[in-house]
């Protein structure tokens, strides 16, 4: 049997070093889209977390609202941490 052309071994030496350099320069920018997609998603969670809890302590303390409309109402509290909560949610989820 005969040897392959040499040329066909340069062929794979140099697309063995094309793959190889492809990949070193991939991995700086994957690395950082990976680290900034987690952010995002953590970010998007805790502006998630406080919307909901800005929900509940506004439908509470309006419930409690209408429960105690003729003297002062012991609902501010939650009506209070609910548009804090509500704020802080907004902001976080408009931050980039």
């Amino acid at each position: 049997m005969s040897e392959p052309p040499k040329s066909e071994g340069l062929l794979d030496r140099t697309l063995q070093f094309l793959t190889e350099a492809a990949a070193e320069c991939l991995k700086q920018p994957i690395a950082e889209v990976g680290r900034w997609a987690r952010r995002k998603v953590l970010l998007f969670g805790v502006g998630l977390v406080l919307l909901c809890t800005a929900l509940v302590f506004l439908l509470v303390g309006g419930v409690q609202g209408l429960q105690s409309i003729d003297r002062m109402p012991p609902w501010v509290p939650y009506l209070g941490v609910g548009a804090l909560a509500a704020i802080a949610g907004v902001v976080v989820l408009s931050r980039e």
